[in-house]
Formats: C-alpha cells, sequence, structure tokens
C-alpha cells in the first residue's frame, strides 16, 4: 500500500507499508482496503509511530485475513 504524506511547508512525500519478511500471495496486489491510518496513542511511542490497517477481499470468499501493520515515522 502506497500512502501521500503533505508537509508543513505544503510540500508532500510519500511512502510505502510493506513487510519483506510477509510476502504477498502471488500475483502480489498489495495490501488493499484500508480502512484506517493512526497515529499510535502509546506514550511510549512518542508520535513517531503509525498504525494501517483493513482488508478488501475483492469479492471473493475471505475469512480471517484482515490485516495491520506498524510503521516507525523516521
Amino acid at each position: 500500500m502506497w500512502y501521500l504524506v503533505r508537509h508543513a511547508d505544503g510540500s508532500y512525500g510519500h511512502g510505502r507499508v510493506f513487510a519483506p519478511a510477509l510476502p504477498l500471495p502471488s500475483p502480489p496486489r498489495g495490501l488493499t482496503g484500508t480502512s484506517t491510518r493512526e497515529l499510535s496513542p502509546f506514550p511510549e511511542d512518542e508520535g513517531r509511530v503509525i498504525y494501517a490497517g483493513g482488508f478488501d477481499c475483492a469479492k471473493q470468499d475471505s475469512h480471517n485475513a484482515a490485516w495491520i501493520y506498524r510503521g516507525i515515522v523516521r
């Protein structure tokens, strides 16, 4: 999943939610159906962690397939 970031100065950047240790099934569709992105509410993350999650089964039968990723803001 790709995402865009709008910085305070009006410029834009981008990033990707991806975990090399968890390969996507073939053919790769990427992560779809992102339903939420949230800054971590946990004090120990010091405002530097974002959680993204969701799932879109694309009208196919699917069970127990939602996903969530934890990303650290550099």
